[in-house]
């Protein structure tokens, strides 16, 4: 594909090409890569249909949710601009795929088969360590996702999925954008009731505010219970 502006900005925005400019012209540039465009509401991938590629997102927003053995879907990452997702099924042989990602935005991506990511990663050591990199930090963010299920009290649980789950806001603070309310219940294994008065006590110590369905969190660290979590 043509190695326009914008998703020339988006590929060294994301953690594989971030600092090199030229090997992520080099990469667009390549007859393989290829562009697609997504409706809001379309599906990217789900578990049956998936590509083998790495993709990164050019513009617009997607969710990733996951399905439980019970059948319920359970959220677990929102990914903007600059941000990759298809590296489960890479390098192996999948007959399913782990999770479904659905554009809440009109989304723009682009991708990189596999065939075309091992002749960059055996030309290029410094790209490989990045992948490398890339995938060590999820394995980290999935298993802090683990932990928040596996937390006690409702509020711990709830302290745990922000701190895996927000993004930063722009303004040295924090968001998190809720699918809603009963999803995120669901997704913590708790009622309802329990969420709402979990959120009231963090909104009353000061430690989030809610404007609807967005959690804003101006100190993130008052989230980890080895800073006090609850603490002013």
């Amino acid at each position: 594909m043509t190695p326009n502006a914008e998703p020339l900005a988006a590929l060294c925005a994301c953690p594989l090409f971030k600092g090199q400019p030229a090997l992520a012209k080099s990469a667009l540039a390549d007859p393989r890569c290829t562009e697609h465009r997504y409706e809001a509401g379309e599906f990217l991938c789900t578990e049956e249909r998936f590509a083998r590629a790495l993709a990164v997102i050019v513009a617009g927003e997607c969710e990733v949710t996951k399905r439980t053995p019970s059948g319920r879907r359970m959220p677990i990452s929102r990914l903007e601009p600059g941000m990759l997702y298809g590296a489960a099924a890479l390098f192996t042989a999948p007959a399913r795929y782990e999770v479904r990602l659905r554009a809440l935005t009109p989304l723009w991506a682009v991708f990189f088969p596999e065939a075309l990511l091992t002749d960059l990663f055996l030309a290029h050591g410094e790209l490989a360590l990045a992948y490398i990199r890339y995938l060590s930090g999820r394995i980290h963010f999935l298993q802090r996702r683990i932990d928040a299920l596996a937390e006690g009290p409702a509020e711990e649980k709830l302290a745990s999925f922000l701190l895996s789950a927000a993004r930063p806001d722009g303004k040295n603070g924090w968001v998190f954008e809720a699918p809603s309310l009963t999803r995120l219940a669901s997704s913590l294994s708790v009622g309802r009731a329990t969420l709402y008065r979990a959120l009231d006590a963090f909104e009353q110590s000061g430690i989030i505010q809610r404007e609807g369905r967005t959690i804003h969190i101006p100190d993130i660290t008052r989230l980890n219970p080895a800073e006090g979590m609850g603490r002013p």
